[in-house]
């Protein structure tokens, strides 16, 4: 890819309301992303949503025209944001980017990062999940699995979210070891205020990454978009406490989707706060989480 096509790819991809389906027509359209925005920024304004919709066969977000066409007048905007706070971007056509990203059914665009990129790729890498919201006794599971998984050389995965995510970050860093937090924002704000710090010493031991754009905040439509890179990033993921409506299910059910291995931590019957982890051991093919060396065979 050239630098002028792969400027043209990142400023396309960046477009709030473009996503693969409609990056992909528009490829497929105009031959390439460069070419996209070449015509687009020769349209009239009032022309760009009739053309869009024409290309794509359905009725695109009203303005979504027109945020292309600002886009093509300044193709190099968004990688200089991300220069601007230090970090990287890989287009899959790069070859530091993640092979097992490669696998997913809907693979990003981009990811933008700070840290490491080497640390995306380690051949061990396992997702470490859970609530929000866990237990005493949750909060040091996640920690003893993490540093358990970082001893054994595997890299640790998860969403930098307070609760169970944080605690297996700081479990990896308080070991000297790496980890990779993804996030459902713009590098801008990585995750939530109170981990901004967290963010810091992760990029400084492994790797933040993410597909969305500087200035994109996170919803929670970008959550659960989020989910699928932390477990197609690993070939494992371990729920350490989910209660029935956790996010951290649907990181489960992706991993399950994309071939990978699932370790669940079980728990008591009846207990609201890890009926999900309950829930998966009983309708899926998880196996569950009895202890951190029976976890590692299990992990090979």
């Amino acid at each position: 890819m050239s630098v002028d096509e792969r400027d043209a790819w990142i400023a396309l991809a960046a477009v709030p309301g473009v996503g693969s389906a409609t990056f992909s027509r528009l490829l497929e359209h105009f031959g390439s992303a460069q070419a996209t925005l070449d015509a687009f920024a020769r349209l009239p304004a009032g022309r760009t949503d009739r053309e869009l919709a024409g290309i794509t066969a359905s009725r695109p977000r009203a303005g979504l025209g027109r945020a292309v066409r600002r886009a093509a007048d300044d193709r190099r905007a968004t990688r200089l944001a991300v220069e601007a706070l230090g970090g990287w971007i890989l287009t899959p056509t790069d070859a530091a980017f993640p092979q097992r990203l490669h696998e997913l059914e809907e693979p990003p665009l981009v990811l933008y990062g700070s840290g490491d990129p080497a640390a995306l790729e380690r051949s061990r890498a396992v997702a470490v999940v859970g609530t929000r919201r866990p237990t005493a006794i949750g909060r040091d599971l996640a920690a003893r699995v993490a540093s358990r998984l970082a001893e054994a050389g595997a890299t640790v995965v998860s969403g930098l979210a307070v609760g169970v995510d944080g605690a297996a970050h700081r479990a990896c860093l308080d070991a000297g070891l790496p980890t990779v937090a993804v996030i459902g924002s713009g590098l801008d704000q990585p995750g939530p205020a109170a981990h901004r710090s967290l963010a810091r010493r992760i990029a400084g031991q492994g790797a933040v990454v993410g597909e969305l754009a500087p200035g994109v905040r996170a919803t929670q439509g970008t959550f659960p978009r989020r989910n699928r890179i932390i477990s197609g990033l690993a070939r494992a993921t371990v729920v350490i406490e989910a209660p029935a409506r956790s996010g951290a299910l649907i990181t489960a059910r992706h991993a399950l989707e994309q071939g990978r291995i699932l370790l669940v931590a079980p728990g008591r019957p009846l207990d609201r706060r890890i009926a999900g982890n309950l829930a998966l051991l009983r309708e899926t093919p998880a196996r569950p989480l009895v202890g951190l060396d029976e976890m590692l065979t299990d992990l090979g």
